[in-house]
């Protein structure tokens, strides 16, 4: 990514009045010992032990023992327990519009003239209760011109910057995707940063690699001084 100096710095079936419907370790346990029996509101069973004795010209004392099955109420209290938690863990959202032009002046550091810059788009990012800061971008556009002599390079932008800490003081950077990318006719590719950049940096300095994790792709360190040629 480019500093503003131009370098790279599921839903629950419902319980069924039947032993098939139960949790089946209760199923085996009410074998066929049981009855269910509808009990009072909020789709609660009751499962009835019936105990018939040897003489069945007497009448029996019918021995009754409560086995509540989770009944609407609880089940949707663990949905909304669920839902909550997942909205505690939502990321705070910003989005950001953004347009700027600059001049990068000229110097031994970058070209023999100025350049015109040209930034807009929109900033998105996601901050985790972790910590973990996750910026994207939307529709964004970086134009480098030399006005006196009327050519400018264009590239957009893409990709996530996401910021990890490390628990050490240090945080974890990672870059993919389009960072930037400058063609021009008759020179072909003179910048690019494309591809996956992952670093360890300072919390105060993030555009700053501390040690280099993983580099794939094409990673050029500066536009400058390729990129004067073509705007020249």
């Amino acid at each position: 990514m480019l500093d503003e100096h131009g370098v790279r710095a599921s839903t629950p079936r419902p319980l069924r009045g039947r032993v098939e419907g139960l949790p089946q370790p209760l199923a085996q346990h009410l074998g066929g010992r049981y009855v269910l029996l509808a009990y009072g509101g909020g789709g609660r069973l009751v499962a009835v032990e019936a105990e018939v004795g040897a003489e069945p010209a007497h009448a029996q004392e019918l021995r009754v023992r409560l086995e509540l099955v989770p009944g609407v109420e609880q089940v949707d209290g663990e949905l909304l327990c669920a839902a909550s938690t997942a909205v505690a863990n939502a990321p705070t959202v910003t989005l950001t519009p953004f347009e700027r032009t600059r001049v990068i002046p000229t110097s031994a550091e970058t070209c023999p003239f100025d350049i015109v810059v040209h930034s807009a788009g929109t900033f998105r990012e996601a901050v985790y209760s972790s910590g973990r800061d996750v910026t994207t971008v939307e529709d964004f556009h970086l134009t480098w011109s030399n006005p006196p002599s009327g050519k400018s390079l264009a590239s957009p932008l893409a990709g996530p910057f996401v910021v990890e800490p490390n628990g050490d003081g240090t945080v974890t950077v990672t870059i993919d995707g389009n960072n930037g990318r400058f063609t021009a006719p008759g020179y072909g590719l003179v910048f690019a940063d494309v591809g996956r950049l992952v670093y360890v940096a300072d919390p105060s300095d993030l555009n700053t690699a501390l040690r280099i994790l993983q580099a794939t792709g094409h990673q050029d360190v500066s536009p400058f001084p390729q990129i004067c040629a073509a705007l020249a």
